[in-house]
């Protein structure tokens, strides 16, 4: 089926496919692009959890002209099924033993590549390179395409990417795909998110990745061009402050959504599990180390605030 079938059978518009197509993490090209029955099934879903969202009262939105309205829905990013939710945990994780793997045979006609990667790794791994076919490639198995062809394809350029880099890069060579898993306890850091929300209208908390060296920022997510003013308030955004670019989105409930365009996000999520388990120490510790407030910013100056890591104004109310 091509697209323009299902636009005229279900009654969609162009511009509402681009953003079904954006949610899912896949490429939007042409309405006369052809997809599979298992693509056509998830661009439904999509467009159904869309309806609701539209049809929901908007009581559920608390409006007040002098601050920004929090909208206790969750986007359509977090609405779509993750077929690979276990793989990519055991990832994120760390649980995965590259080492000890044994290999597996690929085909192609009369061609064949040895393997140790499942099709989720070999896949996420072409995903995470800059070449746009590998990109393509990529977008094609996480859309449900499997033939022979494709399958070879990917297992061959990962198998050669991790000879050319070495195993113990692979975490770090993967890119992981635009769907939700749970993976974390995310109570305190939503906690403080929402403590600091009466004292300022777009609370940040700021974390040092010393292992990335990434300065990384989490506040309240907000999609202006949908809803100028407000914000999502049951989701938090994970922006690299010096790519300038989102790395993920977290729900109150653990779930974490990676975004399609950051490369070496795994060991980012990784380090961001960890620290949560202890996020109070990890929040004094960038002030301690950048000189910066974790909260505001701002250049710490007040002895006590360069001791303690971080502002007298931001750190009242804190809970640790």
């Amino acid at each position: 089926m091509r697209l323009s079938e299902l636009m005229k059978k279900q009654k969609l518009n162009e511009d509402s496919l681009k953003s079904y197509f954006e949610a899912l993490g896949w490429e939007f090209s042409s309405i006369n692009k052809k997809i599979t029955d298992e693509e056509c099934e998830l661009i439904l879903e999509t467009h159904k959890q869309s309806k609701k969202s539209e049809n929901i009262s908007y009581n559920r939105i608390i409006q007040n002209p002098r601050k920004s309205k929090p909208i206790d829905l969750l986007p359509l990013e977090f609405r779509v099924k993750n077929r690979f939710e276990t793989e990519t945990i055991n990832i994120v994780n760390g649980t995965v033993d590259f080492d000890n793997r044994e290999k597996h045979i690929i085909l192609n006609e009369n061609l064949s590549v040895e393997s140790f990667l499942t099709d989720f790794e070999a896949f996420s791994i072409c995903n995470g390179l800059k070449d746009g076919y590998c990109k393509k490639l990529s977008q094609k198995f996480f859309s449900g395409v499997k033939d022979s062809e494709t399958l070879f394809s990917g297992h061959q350029i990962a198998m050669q990417t991790i000879q050319k880099y070495g195993r113990e890069l692979i975490f770090h060579l993967i890119s992981l795909p635009p769907l939700p898993f749970k993976a974390t306890n995310t109570h305190q850091i939503f906690s403080e998110l929402d403590k600091k929300k009466s004292m300022t209208q777009d609370p940040v908390i700021r974390l040092l990745f010393e292992d990335e060296n990434e300065k990384i920022q989490f506040s309240f997510y907000k999609k202006p061009e949908s809803n100028p003013g407000a914000y999502y308030s049951n989701v938090i955004v994970a922006k690299s402050k010096s790519k300038n670019e989102v790395l993920f989105l977290l729900s109150r409930d653990g779930r974490i959504v990676p975004q399609s365009k950051s490369r070496n996000v795994g060991p980012i999520i990784n380090t961001f599990i960890s620290y949560s388990k202890d996020l109070g120490r990890h929040i004094l510790h960038y002030g301690l180390v950048t000189g910066e407030c974790s909260i505001c910013g701002r250049i710490l100056s007040d002895p006590d605030s360069v001791r303690i890591g971080i502002g007298p104004v931001c750190r009242d109310g804190m809970r640790f």
